[in-house]
């Protein structure tokens, strides 16, 4: 399984960098569009929507709201895009075996991961179009990438306290610091390293955006796990090998981009 994930993750990275650094606005945004559209895919089959034609209609409605909020997204649309994610925190925080009210219905299941998505993909493509946008990007990667790495290694060698074990056994409380500090310590050496080339903002505000992009990050990742939990599957997908679907891979991501790009927009002064 580490065999895979490793190799995997060496082909994915470099066309990621090369996409989000080398192409302009209107290709990143269709190919940025086809990859969340694999991912609402998954998260189709997540919620009992089975057969093809509905998951086929139910992507088309993911680009059609996409479109949609590409025409009136500002930043408010961002903010409340982050403030969306306060209801799956709820939903991961209290879970107790019981399947939560909001999740009982698979429509609803359905709308949320639309929404979502939706909100995940117009985060990524306004902060693409910023300038130095890709590189803003790349950071939130590295972040994100780094809380999964440290998180994983860690928790395989030192952990033993359960993080979420209705949720996610193999998750642990010494994994998920690890992944924090870890993560916070790389963020430190982001600041420095690429502070003569970018303007970023103060190192106290960098540390505090980074800090919260960790702590959506694994809200995402267990919100996701959640929605397999009540799924009854191990993975979302088996388009990645050793890593699972598309959505497994950006799970994180649909949690963080919105209040990164929130935060970066405003301090950057964008509108």
């Amino acid at each position: 399984m580490l065999r895979w994930r490793m190799v995997t993750a060496l082909c994915l990275i470099p066309l990621v960098l090369l996409a989000v650094l080398k192409l302009t606005a209107l290709p990143f945004a269709i190919l940025s569009g086809v990859f969340f559209a694999l991912g609402v895919w998954e998260w189709a089959g997540l919620c009992g929507l089975s057969k093809s034609w509905v998951k086929r209609f139910y992507v088309a409605d993911f680009f059609v709201l996409i479109v949609i909020l590409s025409i009136f997204h500002n930043l408010n649309l961002l903010f409340v895009g982050s403030l969306l994610w306060l209801c799956p925190l709820f939903l991961v925080y209290t879970y107790k075996q019981q399947v939560p009210l909001l999740l009982k219905n698979d429509v609803v299941k359905a709308l949320i991961g639309l929404i979502l998505s939706a909100l995940a993909w117009i985060s990524l493509n306004r902060l693409h179009a910023i300038p130095d946008g890709p590189q803003w990007i790349i950071l939130l990667f590295v972040l994100i990438w780094s809380s999964d790495t440290f998180a994983y290694f860690v928790g395989r060698k030192w952990g033993n306290v359960k993080l979420a074990p209705l949720i996610s056994p193999k998750k642990t409380v010494e994994g998920f610091l690890g992944g924090l500090l870890g993560t916070m310590l790389v963020a430190l050496m982001l600041f420095y390293a690429v502070s003569p080339f970018m303007h970023l903002p103060p190192l106290y505000v960098w540390l505090s955006v980074a800090f919260i992009v960790i702590l959506l990050g694994v809200v995402g990742d267990l919100f996701e796990s959640l929605l397999k939990r009540l799924a009854g599957v191990k993975d979302s997908g088996t388009l990645l090998p050793g890593h699972g679907g598309i959505l497994d891979r950006i799970d994180s991501l649909l949690a963080a981009l919105p209040f990164y790009a929130l935060s970066l927009l405003w301090l950057l002064g964008e509108k």
